[in-house]
């Protein structure tokens, strides 16, 4: 039994063993495919965000080629600050992409069709454009619409070189940048423009992002970043692209940054992670669908063998409680059945017999036919115990060719006397197979329960000291137990 049991547990560890291996193995399939899918999001994301920032620079460098073809053509003008030029630019800028288009002189002075004349001599984007520059500038509020415009300029300069003064236009700052990510997945997400210190230079049409820097914003409103703030701070300073994870009011997003190569500005893109999951709904739903039917089969499989060894376990224990010899009860089981039954409380009146057998002259039956005989004949002799009791009985070997017969719930002695008798009658009659020569007799002690003990070892001893009188009286015969046995005195029937 003990041999059986410890191959189970051996196979039940086996099985814990490479059920955590499988799982570890599920656990780092599903977190490489999570990777996995995590890397493709963000490359898709920032080949997006390349692609639009791209496709600015070739709108910049139309309208670029658009006012450096017009700066050619009022360079060759004898004057540039005529009125008829002045009309030529109006009637350009509202024909074209451009709100207004005008020229400063050398020394900044802007003259305005029906405006008063300005100077713009201490603007950044001037003085780079006569440094001979094509510049873009940073955006600025105009101050006749309230609308922010950003102002592209080139160099005016004759056939000889020489430089008559700037070309400038302006252009909104929302149809200048933010049509490009307007229909990239149904428009859910928000794209704004900030500088390399996080400074917003453009928000987003509907204005989700607030505040005038993009960190100070993370700062009041993000959680669950999968990279720190300084590590974004210094790809910023470093004008790098790159993409992470964040999250805002519970919603979490794919947040992509590109520079745009445009006065140190970087494209900045925020979409909900639920819409860029949605392209790879179909691998989280294989990734369900395999992990259940894996798991499915590892329960099945714990289920199956913990069934298998629980009935290999009572089938160990039932075994255990087995004469292999003779396939009735042992000495074990006897005693733990018997005592049990005697423990139980009982308002009958019934008692229990307490029946000890011995085969007369066994030993010689060992020394005249051998042991292989004797086998035969212990096992014939519990066979007809069987046979001859009730099923209610208990029935086991003690050991040799000592067996014991409990009787349950006999209404009176002369009742287990009667079945007793029965016994000794078809013991007469046995024959063992291939042995014709052999008369089996057996000598049998009885005690009775509550009478003679309440116990099982008080009415062993008690029913021993009845069969050493059946054996001292001749043999072949039962004896019930008194009190007169204590004394050596005889007390026997002859059945």
């Amino acid at each position: 039994m003990k041999n059986g049991m410890k191959q189970n547990l051996l196979y039940f560890s086996y099985l814990i063993i490479f059920i955590c291996y499988l799982v570890v193995c599920l656990f780092v399939f599903f977190y490489h495919m999570e990777r996995q899918i995590h890397e493709t999001i963000q490359s898709s994301l920032l080949s997006t965000a390349s692609q639009q920032t791209q496709n600015l620079q070739t709108m910049l460098d139309e309208q670029f080629h658009t006012l450096n073809s017009l700066a050619s053509y009022i360079s060759s003008l004898e004057d540039i600050d005529s009125q008829d030029v002045l009309v030529m630019l109006n009637q350009f800028s509202q024909e074209g992409n451009f709100k207004r288009v005008q020229i400063a002189d050398p020394d900044g002075n802007l003259r305005r069709l029906g405006e008063p004349d300005v100077n713009v001599s201490d603007r950044e984007y001037f003085q780079r454009a006569m440094a001979g520059e094509t510049v873009i500038s940073e955006p600025l509020e105009s101050r006749t619409d309230n609308e922010m415009r950003v102002t592209l300029a080139v160099p005016l300069k004759d056939d000889t070189g020489t430089l008559r003064g700037i070309l400038m236009a302006s252009l909104a700052v929302e149809d200048l940048l933010m049509t490009q990510s307007s229909a990239i997945y149904d428009a859910t997400g928000v794209s704004f423009v900030c500088d390399f210190d996080g400074s917003l230079i453009v928000r987003d049409s509907q204005e989700r992002v607030q505040g005038e820097n993009i960190f100070t914003y993370l700062d009041g409103h993000a959680s669950d970043m999968d990279t720190s703030p300084e590590d974004i701070k210094e790809k910023f300073s470093a004008l790098e692209q790159g993409s992470f994870q964040i999250s805002f009011q519970d919603t979490a997003y794919y947040l992509t940054y590109v520079p745009m190569e445009i006065n140190d500005w970087l494209l900045c893109y925020a979409v909900p992670r639920a819409s860029v999951m949605a392209e790879y709904q179909f691998i989280r739903s294989s990734e369900i669908t395999l992990g259940s039917a894996i798991l499915g089969g590892i329960l099945i499989l714990v289920l199956l063998l913990t069934r298998s060894i629980r009935r290999e376990r009572r089938d160990l224990m039932a075994k255990a409680q087995i004469d292999p010899l003779t396939g009735i009860k042992n000495r074990s089981a006897l005693e733990a059945e018997i005592s049990m039954l005697l423990s139980q409380p009982s308002t009958s009146v019934l008692s229990h017999a307490f029946v000890i057998c011995d085969i007369d002259d066994f030993k010689a039956v060992n020394d005249t036919c051998g042991h292989t005989v004797g086998d035969q004949v212990l096992t014939e002799f519990a066979a007809l115990l069987r046979r001859t009791f009730r099923s209610t009985d208990i029935v086991g070997r003690l050991g040799g060719d000592e067996f014991i017969v409990f009787l349950c719930r006999i209404p009176d002695r002369e009742a287990a006397l009667t079945i007793a008798g029965k016994f000794i009658q078809k013991l007469k009659k046995l024959q063992i197979p291939g042995q014709p020569d052999i008369q089996l007799m057996a000598s049998l002690g009885v005690a009775f329960s509550p009478d003679d003990g309440g116990n099982f070892s008080t009415l062993y001893r008690h029913a021993d000291q009845a069969l050493y009188a059946s054996k001292k009286a001749g043999k072949g015969r039962t004896t019930i137990y008194t009190e007169a046995l204590k004394d050596g005195k005889r007390c026997t029937t002859d059945l």
